[in-house]
């Protein structure tokens, strides 16, 4: 598409076009005409002339960028997100280095199921191989907006969910909190927190002595999933382990990022539990409680879907027997009999 505009009393001509690495510029060039109507209709001749012969170019996409050098584009792209944005596309994009091909171009779909088979045989979990390839995906979305490649290779990725949603059983949790009490006092007051709060990992370990309000009886979450500032209630429990953590500096457990509390997970993984399990635990044991809209609000999701998806593990006996329990059944059979009585007198 190319335009005419006035220029100190000039008209000039400009248009859109892609350059040799694939970026849109915006070239403008002097038609050494002054700006009057007859001129006007000289430079709509020029303007049509130069649109024909940008239609008439074909897009030629760039053959020789660097897998690597596109990478390095992309995550520059990316720099204004946050780190654990960034070290999770990293983390996608040295599976494609992994692959023996220099060119993006190069890239295709049966590279991206072969990936997908090695990350399987590596027992990756069916979410962690869908956020590979999601990050993956927006990689190569980049590519074709910068006209290195006119194909995206990614392929959609249906995970197999399982009917029933991992929780971690009272007996397990009265089992982990005595081990990890006579093996480590902090890592037990960690996993009692993330116990009572259902913190994301990433979020425990970024609290701060600042975020708890001991006062109005909340704690501030700085969600770095999703940027967001949230509040959840401060349980009587949770502020009487905060009370027992002694102080070592401006964070409430002095981890620099979720990484450090490795040494946690390896001794969890032992129970067969991660920590992640205690966030779902959290939802589930809640979603007995409170109402749907409530449990999202501490879940702290978006969508209430997202909390019924992934967290909250309906037991069919359990509402069976409140059904039973309740006495609606019996007191519907009763006033329809009633009924019937005096129908039929």
């Amino acid at each position: 598409m190319a335009s005419i505009f006035s220029k100190r009393g000039e008209l000039w001509l400009g248009w859109f076009e892609l350059n040799s690495t694939g970026e849109q510029i915006h070239p403008q060039i002097n038609l050494h005409l002054k700006d009057t109507k007859l001129n006007r209709k000289i430079a709509d001749k020029i303007k049509g002339q130069k649109e024909l012969e940008l239609k008439n170019t074909p897009i030629t996409f760039q053959e020789k960028i660097l897998t690597n050098e596109a990478i390095k584009r992309f995550i520059n792209s990316k720099k204004y997100k946050s780190k654990n944005t960034i070290q999770n596309y990293s983390s996608a994009l040295l599976r494609l280095k992994a692959i023996p091909k220099r060119y993006v171009k190069e890239l295709n779909k049966d590279d991206m199921t072969l990936l997908i088979d090695k990350m399987k045989a590596e027992h990756k979990s069916e979410e962690t191989i869908k956020s590979y390839l999601r990050n993956l995906k927006i990689f190569f979305e980049f590519c074709i907006k910068q006209n290195f490649i006119s194909n995206n290779p990614v392929p959609n990725y249906k995970t197999k969910r399982n009917s029933v949603v991992k929780i971690i059983s009272d007996e397990a949790l009265s089992s982990i909190f005595q081990h990890f009490r006579k093996r480590n006092k902090k890592h037990y007051y960690f996993l009692k927190i993330l116990n009572i709060t259902g913190l994301r990992i990433s979020e425990l370990v970024q609290l701060k002595w600042e975020d708890i309000n001991r006062k109005e009886k909340t704690i501030v979450i700085k969600n770095t999933k999703g940027g967001r500032i949230e509040e959840i209630p401060m349980l009587d429990e949770a502020e009487k382990i905060f009370n027992e953590i002694e102080y070592e500096g401006y964070r409430v457990f002095n981890y620099k990022s979720r990484h450090s509390a490795n040494c946690i997970k390896r001794e969890l993984n032992k129970f067969g539990a991660t920590f992640h399990d205690f966030r779902r635990s959290f939802g589930t044991r809640w979603s007995k409680e409170l109402k749907p809209f409530e449990l999202k609000t501490i879940m702290r999701h978006k969508d209430l879907r997202t909390t019924d998806k992934y967290y909250v593990h309906n037991d069919i006996k359990e509402i069976r027997n409140k059904m039973s329990g309740c006495g609606l059944v019996a007191e519907l059979n009763e006033k329809s009999q009633e009924l019937y009585k005096i129908n039929t007198k």
